[in-house]
């Protein structure tokens, strides 16, 4: 039962990185329910969810609000209600859902192969790293970012769901983290890295690195990669995701492939070494196959 309880908890740490994400789009909510003389309990008791929602909605139509921010609302609005407490069914209802059918067309993307990264220039690139941690002229910001790369090739997890992650145990051969995806369904996973023989891009060892130059008083808080203390500060995605890209950029990758397009690479890299789609989407925890093939060139 204590357990239990602890993954419920842990699910509910992660809701709140969600709606800090969608605070700009709740303000909209918050004009409303204030024209419309809704308390903030009132939220809590509301007989029927999918037709308060269905309502909020077609007054932002009737406000021309843009597309974009009109989905940016529908979405901030889904993770409020289910994080106050109301069913998937209400939260995500056939009402709702044909009232944002227009918005959905408009704003779909196009179905087009892009040109994908090729993730050994990648990996070249860290192993040219080395040469500078051997130097010790790395800094821990730096260590990181190279730590959190490698975890996204190894374990193909995506940036934020390595941001949620927590170190639970850690032997000479092996760290193991858990972390809360939030696509559905909910659930928590635990990632297991092992120690490879290339000792330049092997995973422990980096983050061996990290976590020895860090301070041993800082207990990490669920939810969050840190920082050093000594900076006195906690790692954001967004911080994550430019160290991954200042990396990419000195490989010689282009600017305009993302931090997604890391985990694009290592599919595609292993569907060329001749694993199948069923075993990768297992290992990736994801169903991501079809679509990452679909899109991207292979150059793995």
């Amino acid at each position: 039962m204590v357990k239990k309880q602890e993954e419920v908890q842990r699910i509910v740490d992660a809701w709140h990185g969600r709606l800090r994400r969608h605070v700009s789009a709740l303000t909209i909510l918050a004009k409303y329910l204030e024209y419309n003389n809704y308390q903030s309990k009132d939220l809590r008791a509301l007989e029927q969810s999918s037709v308060f929602m269905a309502n909020f909605i077609s007054d932002s139509m009737e406000k021309v609000v843009s597309d974009d921010l009109f989905k940016s609302c529908r979405g901030a609005l889904a993770v409020l209600m289910s994080f106050i407490g109301y069913k998937e069914e209400e939260v995500h209802s056939k009402l709702v859902a044909q009232l944002m059918k227009p918005v959905l067309m408009r704003t779909r993307h196009k179905d087009k192969e892009i040109e994908q990264q090729d993730l050994n220039v990648l990996l070249e690139q860290i192993t040219k790293e080395e040469v500078e941690l051997l130097q010790r002229s790395l800094s821990l910001e730096e260590i990181m970012t190279i730590s959190l790369t490698l975890c996204m090739i190894f374990t193909v997890a995506r940036l934020a769901e390595l941001f949620r992650a927590t170190l639970i145990n850690e032997i000479e051969k092996q760290i193991t983290l858990e972390t809360v995806i939030l696509k559905k369904p909910l659930r928590i996973i635990e990632l297991k890295i092992k120690k490879v023989l290339g000792q330049r891009i092997c995973l422990v060892r980096w983050w061996k690195t990290w976590d020895i130059d860090g301070d041993k008083d800082l207990i990490p808080t669920t939810g969050y990669l840190q920082n050093t203390s000594r900076q006195n500060r906690i790692s954001q995605q967004d911080s994550l995701s430019k160290g991954i890209h200042s990396l990419m950029q000195k490989a010689g990758i282009a600017r305009g492939f993302t931090v997604t397009s890391v985990r694009s690479a290592t599919i595609t890299k292993l569907i060329s070494m001749g694993e199948n789609a069923t075993a990768v989407d297992r290992f990736t925890h994801h169903s991501d196959v079809a679509s990452t093939v679909r899109q991207y060139y292979d150059k793995n």
